[in-house]
């Protein structure tokens, strides 16, 4: 009786040991589900060998593409610098962590339908197979791994899905979109920097966004748009939203490479840009 009794004092104990030591690992979780800016920074040295600096620029977007994830934003427009880690960001941080959150809705969880497209196959492909990559790092896996897998059976470069039903499909502006779509809509670059100053070229990009832009959302009442790019020409597709009669549809975030008092930027979240260089919200 008395060994029965120590015996199971003992495993009572050994299961209090392994919940508390369980218990750190749950928080920090919690946090990086919580903050994009907080997971992008866990999540870099996976991605990057160079080590993270903090920049105000990347907060602002981090923090404006959580807003779509939340609902507080449905559609977002960036203009960002060149060079400046945004597409690590936009293309692979942040479909990872809205897979990451437990916090499930339309546009969060792992069961989130991703459409991701830039102006050539190569770069969607890239873009998309790094995401799959971060998905599969022991840092990834051991915070999330049992939550969702990667699907056997639609494992591909141009898609792959969720064991939860989410999904990432990339195409391009030269891609076929016949029977695709998103819950989030994600174009990052859709211009290249070499031949946008063709009428042609810019043409085929802007005739490519307004197909996926009108007719590839999932549910057009609750699914989001996001289109990240370097303004590159006044008639290119930032041009197009801007100029549009749905532009107060649009949260514009604008980042230029060097401040300029006539083109300060305030979001609906609240965020300004400053003169100094720094920024934030209300």
């Amino acid at each position: 009786m008395s060994v029965d009794l120590d015996l199971a004092l003992r495993e009572r104990l050994t299961l209090q040991v392994i919940a508390r030591a369980k218990l750190p690992q749950a928080e920090e979780r919690a946090e990086l589900e919580g903050s994009l800016l907080n997971f992008v920074e866990g999540a870099w040295p996976s991605l990057d060998p160079t080590q993270y600096q903090s920049c105000w620029a990347i907060d602002a977007l981090c923090e404006h593409l959580q807003a779509v994830t939340e609902g507080q934003i449905k559609k977002l427009l960036v203009n960002f610098p060149p060079r400046c880690g945004k597409t690590l960001v936009t293309s692979v941080c942040f479909p990872a962590w809205t897979w990451a959150r437990s916090e499930q809705s339309f546009l969060s969880g792992p069961q989130v339908r991703f459409l991701c497209g830039s102006y050539n196959d190569d770069l969607s492909l890239q873009n998309s197979t790094k995401h799959r990559r971060l998905l599969l790092t022991p840092w990834y896996q051991k915070r999330w791994g049992k939550r969702f897998k990667i699907t056997l059976d639609q494992n591909t470069k141009t898609q792959f899905d969720t064991s939860a039903g989410g999904s990432r499909i990339s195409t391009s502006a030269r891609g076929s979109l016949l029977g695709i779509g998103g819950d989030i809509v994600l174009i990052d670059d859709p211009h290249n920097t070499n031949s946008v100053e063709s009428d042609a070229e810019r043409l085929m990009a802007r005739t490519w966004w307004r197909e996926i832009s009108t007719t590839r959302l999932n549910d057009p009442k609750q699914s989001a748009i996001v289109v990240i790019m370097q303004r590159l020409h006044e008639d290119d597709v930032s041009g197009v939203i801007l100029s549009s009669d749905l532009s107060s549809e649009w949260t514009h975030l604008m980042i230029p490479m060097q401040y300029e008092s006539r083109r300060h930027c305030v979001t609906s979240l609240g965020w300004r840009a400053c003169a100094s260089g720094q920024c934030g919200g209300q």
